[in-house]
């Protein structure tokens, strides 16, 4: 074995799964490694224990046979199997694993693999152009040898890839895909292609409303015969259920007499696959579709038994799909508005932000999990070639020390001008080495760089959107106070109220692209959303903002003191009695040593204590965070330890609560 093929197997160790079982469950007794490997491929989506055994098995069989060709596919394989389950840093290594020895190796066969595996697992982390740039070179290597089934599989790939950016390339892979399948005996790629020509179908009947629909469900129907006539040699158990989901998509979408018995047949076909295999998203997907014909019907008894359906099912699964959970929520939130049932709404509202935010931060983590894997993946290229070039270097060396050898064996004539050129190649080299050396880790280091500054901006980004937040519950009772008031005909007020909602939501649009906006903007953006909250409580508290002493041409960031505002209206003003006024005033001064600007907030509410203790009594499912104050206290440190804000109590002269104070040191730049 070669010392750059020893080289990869140190880096790319695989451990074998090593079990015992009795009967049935044992590994049949054979040391065929395109079949081991196959079945085990096969067995990804039923079974994924012995999917895992049967491939590294193969590998094990492959490695002590020392065939490389069939290594570095076992490699692409398992890249694809851990890419299924989330688990990216060990998809990458097999990855980058198979494109090394592939490579070394010049198989046309081993390279196609490579090339999908490396192009699949570009498409997960959502590279699409990288990803159809290599997944064409798999095409290209899978033809030369004529292997249609993945010849199919990758031109489906490719399809799907161009599905919203090339409608015409989209059509051009997949009728190459059809023509490959064709020639495959593989129900499992025939049946990934005809899906992937459907979608087509369905996207051009999008385009054209005046196109017949008649193509595309006919050919649907066809594919689920083909299904039926085939069930036990369809591996990928998912894509059964999706000819159902989308022959009843189309008769959603293009009903006929006699269409809603078809339509609903389908759905339940589709509703018992996904329960089967536990296909979460045909099963959401379903369900939700069956739901919106129930509210079309405006059957909403129906249609909420459907979606409480799907809440209970997920929070039942040992895994929790938070996306799934959120949807299910926000279907129910819209059908209480479509019965008016707002207690009920703010009930699955609070689902739908709880679920929408732990998928939000199991994105987030997946996708700083995936960059570092990407980079990591770069580090091992990096030092990989540089420890190829030592090995190479060596090789040369020993080969040049062999000529010397042969030259001193013809005469001492020659001894020392052989050595003399040895040496100075040796030197040369050496330090052609070490330049190159030098070079890959200046590269390494600018990656790292760019790495850093990518996550700068990427930060930048979150924080900019953090910046745009605005209370979604005082967007919802806005829009019902503007409902309310169309209802009433009480015109004067609604316009009033929608002009300065829009207002509003036009300053904060125009914020979040700014780092420091002038302090009159900020005053007159407060104003606004003040006079909304007052004509939204009735008029129940009067407001003063006093600004004296501060000259113009003072910045500072937007959107600090909304949430403030916001918790001084409705933990400290709204719960008031009847009986009392409520005040609220804001104060800003310019520090004497202009260190920072101070913004006083004080309320004559209720009280921080008062309000704690009433949702404590509202037994409320877990204790209220104020994300805008969280946030604006993470904004302010970052801006500097000065920076910061302080809420306290006040008392009157008999030590009652007399209302809250809030004061805020703000940065601020002069313009």
């Amino acid at each position: 074995m070669s010392g750059s093929k020893t080289l990869l197997y140190l880096l790319f160790p695989c451990f074998a799964f090593l079990f015992s079982c009795k009967s049935k469950n044992q590994l049949p007794d054979h040391r065929d490694i395109t079949l081991l490997r196959n079945k085990g491929y096969n067995l990804r989506f039923t079974d994924t224990t012995k999917s895992l055994a049967y491939q590294q098995t193969a590998l094990i069989i492959a490695k002590k046979e020392n065939k490389a060709e069939e290594i570095s596919i076992s490699y692409a394989l398992l890249s694809l199997f851990y890419k299924k389950k989330f688990q990216t840093n060990k998809a990458q290594l097999y990855a980058d694993s198979s494109y090394y020895l592939a490579a070394q190796l010049k198989s046309s066969r081993a390279m196609g693999y490579a090339y999908m595996a490396t192009g699949l697992l570009n498409s997960f982390f959502s590279e699409t152009d990288q990803a159809i740039n290599q997944l064409i070179l798999a095409y290209q290597n899978f033809r030369q040898p004529g292997d249609y089934a993945n010849m199919a599989r990758v031109a489906s790939e490719i399809s799907n890839l161009y599905a919203d950016k090339d409608a015409v390339k989209q059509k051009k892979y997949v009728t190459l895909a059809l023509n490959a399948a064709a020639k495959t005996n593989s129900e499992d790629e025939k049946l990934y292609v005809r899906l992937s020509y459907g979608n087509f179908l369905i996207a051009e009947k999008r385009k054209n409303p005046f196109l017949s629909a008649d193509t595309a469900v006919n050919y649907f129907k066809e594919t689920i015969r083909q299904i039926e006539k085939h069930p036990d040699q369809i591996y990928t158990k998912s894509n059964m259920a999706v000819p159902y989901l989308n022959l009843a998509v189309l008769y959603f979408e293009n009903p006929f007499p006699g269409s809603e018995p078809l339509f609903l047949q389908q759905l339940d076909h589709a509703l018992v696959i996904a329960r089967q295999y536990n296909i979460r998203n045909v099963y959401r997907n379903s369900l939700g579709l069956k739901g919106e014909y129930y509210i079309q019907k405006m059957d909403y008894t129906t249609a909420g038994r459907l979606f409480k359906e799907g809440i209970a099912y997920q929070e039942a699964m040992p895994y929790q799909d938070y996306y799934t959970l959120s949807q299910f929520y926000a279907a129910m939130k819209k059908l209480s508005i479509l019965q008016q049932d707002y207690k009920k709404y703010e009930l699955y509202d609070r689902g739908f932000m709880k679920y929408n935010a732990f998928e939000y931060n199991e994105a987030t983590a997946k996708a700083l999990q995936n960059a570092d894997v990407r980079f990591e993946s770069s580090q091992k290229a990096k030092m990989i070639k540089t420890l190829e070039k030592e090995n190479k270097l060596q090789r040369s060396n020993k080969w040049f020390g062999y000529g010397t050898a042969f030259l001193l064996a013809i005469g001492l004539l020659f001894m020392f001008r052989s050595y003399y050129f040895r040496q100075k190649y040796y030197i040369q080299n050496e330090t052609i080495f070490r330049d190159q050396q030098k070079n890959a880790e200046l590269q390494l280091q600018l990656e790292k760089l760019q790495t850093a500054a990518a996550t700068s901006e990427k930060l930048s980004i979150e924080r900019r959107l953090l910046q745009s937040q605005i209370n979604p519950h005082f967007i919802f009772n806005a829009l019902g106070n503007i409902q309310s008031f169309i209802l009433q005909n009480d015109t004067r007020n609604a316009v009033l109220y929608l002009a300065k909602f829009s207002k509003l939501m036009r300053q904060i649009l125009e914020f979040t692209t700014r780092e420091f906006i002038p302090l009159k903007d900020e005053i007159d953006s407060l104003r606004n959303y003040i006079e909304l909250q007052q004509l939204r409580l009735n008029n129940s508290f009067d407001y003063t903002i006093i600004d004296q002493g501060i000259e113009a041409g003072i910045s500072i960031p937007p959107m600090l003191i909304q949430p403030f505002v916001e918790n001084a209206i409705e933990h400290g003003l709204k719960p008031l009695p009847a009986t009392k006024r409520g005040d609220l005033q804001l104060a800003f001064s310019l520090t004497e040593n202009n260190t920072y600007i101070s913004c006083t907030l004080t309320d004559n509410g209720v009280g921080i204590n008062f309000s704690m203790s009433n949702k404590v009594k509202n037994k409320l499912e877990y204790q209220h965070r104020s994300m805008g104050t969280l946030i604006t206290k993470e904004r302010l440190t970052s801006e500097g330890s000065i920076y910061g804000f302080s809420i306290d109590e006040m008392k009157n002269d008999q030590g009652q609560i007399s209302g809250t104070t809030a004061v805020i040191k703000i940065p601020f730049i002069k313009v």
